[in-house]
């Protein structure tokens, strides 16, 4: 990897997470596919970085002519032709010649493309949009490290990217004129409760916004009510790390253990607070075995802590229980996810068992279990509505 390319795939592994960031996958005759490929079912985004720094000529036209030709147009056919073989193939090949991950669906795929290119900062305009077969997103090095480390999940970065492609139809794109850049765009963004819309006949998009908004209390705030969300990202990481290393106690297989992860991994940024508070609070409750919690994104949680010598077996078999029974009196929740731990007891050392369960109907033998596990051992019982 080049230094510009390593600067971009550090900034999406940090953000969209390892597992779903790939750096120069191989595409048609093991050639270079494109610079990063980031797949998070159904989510594909295709990254393309150049690094070409201006030619000082002294004539400013002759120069940008030349560097657009380098630096933006070939991105723009990297991009355009990453996709267009992606649209060959169901799996990934990767840098060093192994084989990959399943790619998403064909019919369920979202492409996302992005343009990096570093070299031009604050001398060279960048132009954006649907260059003739998908909207591509440019980015400078300034604008790309300030959008993935504030959209700094994969939900919350692809709803900026979604947003911006259906309002800069040509309808909308004459009603804004963007004097700064991107992350002066992404601050109009914020600022507006994320969403980019104008009711005005011209709405200027000044340089210096993004400074402004990031000097506000109402980013300040912002900063600090997310630091505990941090604590999900861990241990999505720790989940991978565990995965990665071959340690994982159950059968280690990639399919199963990649939905569970995704699945955790497309809580947005401000979901991820509220998880980990109630997960903060659940745990300091020694006296609470178990506790359930309902996401915004339609997922229910379970956490569950026990007693240090409690046999693993036992704790996946009750935490499994506990996500039928939730299954079974939500009916409009279809995912339920149980994550159990070692009770709080000031020992540093601890493990997580996950389970994940997907149901669009339950069959009348899994009520029935549900409900015998509730009568039995009174998982829930109080919980329940009748």
């Amino acid at each position: 990897m080049t230094p510009s390319e390593k600067f971009v795939f550090e900034l999406t592994k940090h953000s969209f997470l390892s597992f779903w960031s790939y750096p120069n996958p191989k595409g048609k005759k093991d050639n270079e596919l494109c610079d990063i490929l980031i797949v998070c079912d159904p989510m594909v985004i295709i990254i393309s970085v150049k690094e070409i720094i201006p030619t000082d000529s002294g004539d400013i036209k002759t120069d940008y002519n030349r560097w657009q030709k380098v630096a933006l147009e070939k991105s723009f056919n990297q991009i355009y032709g990453a996709e267009r073989y992606l649209n060959t193939i169901e799996r990934l090949k990767l840098f060093d010649g192994s084989i990959g991950p399943n790619l998403p669906k064909k019919t369920e795929r979202i492409y996302y493309r992005i343009a990096v290119v570093i070299g031009g900062e604050k001398k060279m305009p960048l132009f954006w949009g649907d260059m003739g077969k998908g909207f591509i997103h440019v980015f400078d090095s300034i604008s790309t490290r300030i959008l993935i480390s504030k959209l700094d999940t994969i939900v919350d970065f692809v709803k900026y990217l979604s947003s911006k492609e259906s309002f800069f139809t040509l309808e909308n794109k004459s009603k804004v004129h963007i004097e700064g850049g991107e992350e002066d765009l992404l601050a109009f963004y914020l600022s507006n409760f994320e969403k980019l819309n104008t009711k005005s006949t011209l709405t200027v998009v000044g340089a210096g916004l993004w400074a402004t908004y990031k000097n506000s209390n109402a980013n300040k705030i912002w900063e600090k009510e997310i630091i505990d969300s941090y604590f999900w990202d861990n241990i999505i990481e720790y989940l991978i790390g565990i995965f990665k290393s071959n340690e994982l106690e159950t059968d280690n297989n990639y399919e199963e253990f990649e939905v569970i992860i995704r699945t955790m991994a497309k809580e947005s940024r401000s979901n991820r607070i509220l998880l980990s508070k109630e997960f903060f609070d659940f745990i300091e409750k020694p006296d609470i075995r178990a506790r359930p919690v309902a996401s915004y994104s339609g997922v229910v949680y379970v956490f569950m802590s026990v007693e240090r010598n409690e046999s693993r077996e036992k704790r996946r078999f009750e935490l499994a229980g506990r996500c039928l029974i939730l299954r079974r009196h939500t009916q409009n929740i279809h995912t339920v996810i149980g994550i159990a731990t070692e009770k709080n007891d000031g020992v540093k050392a601890f493990s997580f068992d996950v389970v994940y369960l997907y149901k669009l109907k339950l069959s009348e033998d899994e009520e029935k279990i549900a409900d015998e596990f509730i009568n039995k051992y009174g998982w829930f019982k109080n919980a329940i509505k009748k």
